[in-house]
């Protein structure tokens, strides 16, 4: 009975040494987790660190032993103390600020209006440049037209000279003296007619030929 006693005894130990183990299987499926996003670089903290403490205010405060968190809030007191009076002195240029802002708007304006002005003498000056232009057009039709009318001009003159007959040559030859003068003037009248049937001859005989071709 004892035996048996002791038989249930070792029964119970055993299984409250099963009921302590814990089951740990379920860690397996957490062997290839990875819980950061990169690896940690102990070396670029390590230089970082040596960058900081080689800084000379740092520097200096290490040596003398100051309170980095009391003087980092001395530092944001100090900052804040700066941006409080910046504030107070912004508040108190305010008018100043608006001031210079309407000088602003208002030279604005006035650009405004002098683009405006600069685009109408721009119009402008485009039309005179094509008046001018027109001008010279007028100029240069004009220069050729006087050329021309001299050149005409002079071969008239040329031609009056050789058929026109002149009063003096006319009272010479009609009540003049029949004496060598007289002889002088009746040659220069041939001489007039000779060129003026010259003349005509080859006035008839383009006309003629001109005819012919067109009636071929």
């Amino acid at each position: 009975g004892g035996g048996g006693g002791g038989g249930d005894g070792g029964g119970d130990a055993d299984s409250a040494a099963d009921e302590g183990d814990v089951d740990l299987s379920f860690l397996e499926s957490f062997e290839d987790l990875n819980i950061t996003t990169e690896d940690i670089n102990f070396d670029e903290i390590d230089e970082d660190l040596a960058d900081f403490q080689q800084d000379e205010i740092v520097k200096e405060a290490l040596e003398k032993g100051v309170d980095l968190k009391q003087y980092s809030r001395t530092i944001d007191k100090e900052l804040l103390g700066v941006e409080v009076a910046s504030v107070a002195d912004y508040v108190r240029e305010a008018d100043r600020i608006a001031g210079l802002h309407g000088q602003i708007n208002e030279c604005e304006s006035i650009l405004v209006t002098m683009q405006a002005m600069l685009e109408g003498f721009q119009e402008n000056l485009g039309g005179i440049s094509e008046e001018i232009k027109h001008l010279q057009d007028e100029s240069l039709s004009m220069g050729i037209k006087l050329r021309n009318r001299e050149a005409v001009g002079k071969t008239l003159r040329v031609f009056l000279d050789k058929v026109a007959v002149s009063e003096e040559l006319i009272d010479a030859i009609c009540d003049g003296p029949i004496d060598d003068d007289y002889v002088a003037h009746l040659e220069s009248l041939s001489t007039k007619i000779r060129y003026t049937s010259s003349r005509a001859a080859r006035l008839r005989a383009k006309a003629g030929g001109g005819g012919g071709g067109g009636g071929g």
